[in-house]
Formats: structure tokens, sequence, C-alpha cells
């Protein structure tokens, strides 16, 4: 009788082992699913934001190349006679519509100026458009301000376009932070670095 009631009882703890062992599988797989999902809507959220960022900042504009403290006291009023002179025009008939400037992030010692970020409504196309923009002969550059996180995004693609060009194929940053290039006759889309990394190496 006490071997059969062991013999039960050992049965029963065994039954409950693998009770245990299939209830913590099941926690694990839905854990997964629930970090995977919080994973996939995290984002989404974060997509989302850099979106509605950089919409709200599609009337700015950056100026980069120009030295750090040519702009003096006056930022609006250098920028207006910058303009001037960069695009080669008579003074305006009706005054640039600029509704602030400030300096980009630091950088740290060494690295390029900061790029100078403005906010003005009117002759943004000229800016976008014209190619060779000097400033007192130095070269300086207009392009459409983005949100942080796509700045950053960019500047993750910097030695895979470095090694892309090195190979000779054409290739250029699209909209939001995607880096088109070519293989022949093709055109790819790649959305992260390492994903061009992945075929440029292949």
């Amino acid at each position: 009788a006490i071997m059969e009631k062991k013999k039960k009882l050992a049965d029963c703890i065994e039954i409950i082992t693998q009770a245990e062992v299939q209830v913590s599988a099941v926690e694990d797989e839905h854990s997964e699913e629930l970090v995977q999902s919080l994973k996939g809507m995290n984002k989404m959220l974060e997509d989302k934001v850099i979106d509605m960022e950089t919409t709200s900042w599609l009337h700015n504009l950056r100026l980069a190349g120009l030295p750090e403290g040519a702009e003096g006291q006056e930022p609006c009023s250098f920028l207006e006679q910058c303009i001037l002179e960069a695009f080669e025009v008579a003074p305006l008939q009706s005054p640039i519509v600029m509704e602030g400037v400030h300096w980009g992030p630091k950088r740290g010692g060494g690295a390029p100026p900061r790029a100078l970020i403005m906010k003005f409504l009117n002759y943004k196309e000229a800016a976008k458009t014209k190619k060779d923009i000097l400033y007192k002969k130095i070269q300086v550059q207009f392009y459409n301000d983005l949100a942080t996180e796509v700045h950053k995004q960019r500047r993750g693609y910097v030695a895979v376009r470095q090694q892309v060009q090195k190979m000779g194929r054409k290739h250029g940053i699209i909209h939001l932070a995607k880096l088109l290039t070519t293989q022949g006759s093709n055109a790819y889309t790649c959305t992260t670095p390492w994903m061009c990394k992945t075929f440029i190496n292949k």
C-alpha cells in the first residue's frame, strides 16, 4: 500500500511538473508576443512623431558651410544681406519674412561649422534650386530642415555612401531617411545602413 501511494505521489509530482513547464512555456510565448507587439507599437509611434516634426519644420531651411559668428548680433539683418549677395539679386521690393534664426546643436572639436537654421516663407524655392551659392567666396548650401532623429538616421549612411561612391555607383538620400543606389540599370532602396551593407557586399 505504501509503495502504491508513493507511486501515485510520484505520478502526481510528474504531472504537476509537466503542467508547470507547459504553463511557463505558454507565459513565455505570450510574453514574447506582447514584447513584439509593444515594439511594433513603439516603432509606429516613433515614426509618427518624426513625421509630425518634419511636417512642422517644412518652412525651415538650414544654411550649411557658413563660418560660425559671421551673423554677428543681428542674424536676421545679416541673412537678408547674405541672401542678396548669394543669389545676386537686387534689393528686394518686399522684405524677407523671417520668423526665427538659430544655430543647430553644438558639435565636438574639429567638426565642420554648425548649420544656421532659419524660418522664412518667401525665396525658399530659389534657395533650393540655385546650385552654387557663395558667401564671400565660401560655398554654402541651403537645404530643408528635418527632425533631429531623421538627421541622425541620415548620418548613419555616411560610411555606406562613401563605400558606394568608391564603387562608382550613383546614390542619394530620399524621404525621409532611405538610401537610393544603383547597380547597372537597376535602382535599389535601402531603409537601414545594415541593409545597404548587406546589399553592396553581395
